[in-house]
């Protein structure tokens, strides 16, 4: 009998079967990632919220004048 080659047999069957899954993977990413994109396409979301206002600034109180009755004690310098 004759002595029997060894094949490269398994190997090429390994990596045939290595690709077919991994294209069958990238097939299923790629389908379910358009499907969710199909999916966000139709929501239509309405917002209606009101502006905010903004509270009106307070006027300062006057400053005393000279001819102010007050303006004399604050001016005074002390003895």
């Amino acid at each position: 009998m004759a002595a029997r080659m060894p094949s490269n047999a398994p190997w090429i069957a390994l990596l045939v079967g290595a690709l077919l899954v991994a294209l069958a993977l990238i097939g299923w990413t790629a389908w379910s990632a358009s499907r969710l994109a199909q999916a966000a396409r139709d929501v239509k979301i309405d917002v209606d919220v009101p502006k905010p206002r903004i509270p009106d600034v307070p006027t300062p109180d006057p400053q005393p004048s000279a001819t102010s009755p007050g303006a004399e004690a604050a001016t005074a310098p002390p003895a």
